[in-house]
């Protein structure tokens, strides 16, 4: 016996999910029986949770199992993509990425085999989780052949992430 599909209270998706799918959602609350379709051209009616994918960063929940359930939709932070090694230096071949000088540190040095001593490398710090330190926050950025290295005007007392851009590359120009 399929569960048939129980309304859903939309408020908290609204300005989340395109007006397509919230429509769709809201004409199903009222024929509980129906599945929801992504769009009116959707050939395939299905359940919200099977429907609703979530990409990098988001995570999907069913609250309320068997009774009354919700699907929840939220933000998860993400983890930095880099390996610090012992030395304080960082690899990470691609022009665009994630770094972080560490707690206690001043700089940083990272591997890059898309820079040259002519890159340009744009940093921005990145707020939120560690909040920003308030000892280091001044940085200067030294590109060179295969790495840049970020320095900071004193030791970090947080981690301080950033995302980077080289420019000059040959890769983004």
């Amino acid at each position: 016996m399929e569960t048939p599909i129980m309304p859903v209270d939309l408020g908290p998706l609204k300005g989340m999910l395109p007006a397509e799918i919230i429509d769709s959602m809201e004409s199903n609350n009222e024929n509980a029986d129906a599945g929801v379709k992504i769009s009116s051209v959707d050939t395939t009616e299905g359940f919200a949770s099977t429907k609703i994918v979530a990409g990098d960063g988001i995570q999907t929940n069913i609250l309320n199992p068997g009774a009354n359930e919700v699907l929840e939709i939220v933000r998860v932070p993400r983890t930095v993509p880099y390996q610090l090694n012992s030395s304080g230096s960082v690899v990470s071949n691609t022009p665009t990425g994630v770094v972080a000088i560490p707690s206690g540190q001043t700089q940083i040095t990272v591997t890059c085999s898309v820079c040259t001593a002519n890159s340009t490398v744009l940093l921005a710090q990145r707020a939120g989780t560690p909040p920003i330190d308030a000892t280091a926050v001044n940085f200067a950025v030294t590109p060179s052949a295969g790495s840049f290295t970020i320095v900071a005007n004193a030791a970090a007392t947080l981690q301080v992430t950033f995302n980077y851009a080289v420019i000059g590359t040959g890769a983004i120009d």
